[in-house]
């Protein structure tokens, strides 16, 4: 709780403090351009991790089931590596520290309690629990909406994450997420 209070306290010095409403966005700052890989840099100037290519499409939707247990078999939910399928569709990646810092971890199935999720790529905060301590996010999905909740099973406050789109966590998810949902 003391380093989401300090990172919290850091970010809003920094001019980050974005008002958010129950169903508004969850994120703030630029929307990079939906060319074929991500290029953009963040006004902070933090530049948009370039994801992997991942040729064949999961075939089960995703937003079917709990990524804990139906997306285990697909090698690409939770393995550190931000995808993309041919198709269109992608992860989510989560990112320990704000402008892409950090460690991160990807989603490409619904998941309902990031509690037993850790960070999983090199970097500070590889090992963390997920659950209230991501900072920034970026959907690399072009089709689906990702929604963050302040609270387990999709509930408590949700934010979107608009296709191809990314940035810092507003206040209301700055450290404070705890599950997601496809829409």
């Amino acid at each position: 709780m003391a380093r989401g209070l300090a990172k919290l306290g850091l970010a809003l010095g920094a001019g980050l403090l974005t008002a958010v409403m129950a169903a508004g966005p969850a994120l703030a700052g630029p929307t990079p351009s939906a060319d074929d890989r991500p290029t953009a840099t963040e006004s902070d100037g933090s530049k948009v991790p370039a994801p992997t290519r991942v040729g064949t499409t999961p075939t089960q939707p995703k937003n079917e089931g709990n990524g804990q247990t139906v997306g285990r078999a697909l090698s690409a939910h939770l393995d550190g590596t931000c995808n993309i399928y041919s198709s269109g569709t992608g992860d989510l990646c989560l990112w320990y520290f704000s402008g892409y810092g950090g460690s991160h971890v990807d989603y490409y199935f619904n998941d309902y309690s990031f509690w037993n999720d850790v960070f999983l790529s090199a970097g500070t905060g590889k090992g963390a629990v997920v659950a209230n301590n991501s900072e920034s996010a970026f959907n690399y999905d072009r089709i689906w909406i990702a929604w963050v909740y302040t609270s387990t099973n999709c509930s408590g406050t949700g934010g979107y994450i608009l296709p191809w789109t990314g940035g810092n966590f507003v206040p209301t998810f700055f450290n404070n997420s705890e599950s997601l949902c496809w829409t």
